[in-house]
Order: structure tokens, then C-alpha cells, then sequence
């Protein structure tokens, strides 16, 4: 497959299958409850773990966060040995085990890079927090439309339902 070309059918199903295998390995390894209830310490285990995320990983929290957005990954350098940061808006700070919710769904950047659409990140996040996709992207709509108090965050973080990307 060329590089930066969207997968094709068979190639996204396979996508798909992978991240749901790899999520309830996650799940399976670190004996996750139904659903799901990872404070941020284990979180910041989790991002150290090779199992878990592809590459090195660092959680931040900032303001400056681009409009639009509750959060964004990004590489450290061109290299992704060097590690990626998941920059999260800082009102997500004090969400207790729903930051799992937004971690999970920037963290299938690290492991699957731009093959990965929102629809894999859903899948990715809802899969190891053992909840249905639907559940978890109205739930991950409800938080940044009430938790983020901002006038440019209303349901533009969560567009993938509606054909966005």
C-alpha cells in the first residue's frame, strides 16, 4: 500500500480486527474490570509499556490547544523511536478514570500511525473499556461538550459520526 492512501476495504476490516485483538490483550494483561476504570497512574504505566503503546509516550496537559480539538498526538522528532506526546486540554486534569476515555482514543495515533481514522479510535478506546462504540462516543461527546468550558469546543472534537475525520 502507498504510503498516506486511505486503506482499502479488506485492508480497514483487517485494521479493524487488529485494533480489537490488540485492545483486549490490553484489557487481558492489565485485568481491566467491565467497564473499565484506569486512574492516571495506571495510565502513565500503560503509556510506558511496549505492549500497550508502540512507542515511548508522555501525557501533557496545556491550554494551548488547538481550536477544535480536546487533545492531539504528536511525534517528538521525525523518528517515532523518539516517542510521541498526547497533549491533552487542561480541563481534562481532574477527570479521574474518564482521562482513559480521551487517552485511549489519541494513543491509536502512536500505534497505528495514518492508517488509523476515528472510527479505529473509537473501536481502539470503547474495546478496552469494554463499552459499546456507541456508548463511548456519546459519552466522549457529553464530556467535552460539559468538562470543556470553552466556546470553540462544541462537538467539534467529535465528529466522526457525523462523516468527519
Amino acid at each position: 500500500m502507498a504510503q498516506n492512501q486511505p486503506p482499502s476495504g479488506t485492508e480497514k476490516q483487517s485494521l479493524s480486527e487488529h485494533v480489537k485483538r490488540r485492545a483486549a490483550f490490553i484489557r487481558d494483561k492489565y485485568e481491566l474490570g467491565s467497564p473499565a476504570k484506569i486512574r492516571k497512574e495506571l495510565l502513565d504505566v500503560m503509556l510506558s509499556d511496549r505492549e500497550v503503546a508502540r512507542f515511548p509516550t508522555e501525557l501533557f496537559f496545556t491550554s494551548q490547544i488547538e481550536e477544535g480539538l480536546f487533545g492531539i498526538c504528536r511525534k517528538k522528532s521525525e523518528d517515532p523511536r523518539d516517542g510521541y506526546q498526547i497533549l491533552l486540554h487542561s480541563s481534562l486534569k481532574d477527570m479521574g478514570n474518564k482521562l482513559a476515555m480521551f487517552v485511549f482514543y489519541l494513543l491509536v495515533q502512536v500505534n497505528y500511525g495514518d492508517f488509523a481514522s476515528c472510527q479505529e479510535a473509537e473501536l481502539f478506546a470503547a474495546s478496552i473499556l469494554d463499552v459499546q462504540v456507541d456508548d463511548y462516543y456519546r459519552e466522549l461527546c457529553h464530556l467535552v461538550d460539559t468538562v470543556i468550558q470553552s466556546d470553540h469546543l462544541k462537538h467539534s472534537s467529535c465528529t466522526c459520526k457525523d462523516g468527519g475525520a
